[in-house]
């Protein structure tokens, strides 16, 4: 990963685990954004099609198609 990559949205916009670990190999600077809060950012401004693309990309990644949710809301 590099800047301005992020990661741990996946949790937050399927209301699941988190679906990876991230382990830094060199010195970085990361900023904590609470979920509820980023939910209320997305709530008030359309995300973007790269941001929601890749989200996809991620999601199919660690849960395969028909592969459930656990957690997820309405399982």
């Amino acid at each position: 990963m590099s800047a301005p990559d992020y990661f741990g949205e996946i949790g937050i916009l399927r209301h699941i685990p988190r679906t990876a670990n991230v382990v830094a190999g060199e010195g970085c600077r990361c900023a904590l954004i609470d979920g509820q809060q980023l939910l209320e950012a997305l709530g008030s401004a359309s995300p973007s099609s790269a941001m929601l693309a890749r989200t996809s990309t991620l999601l199919e990644a660690t849960h395969p198609a028909g592969e459930p949710l656990a957690g997820a809301v309405g399982t």
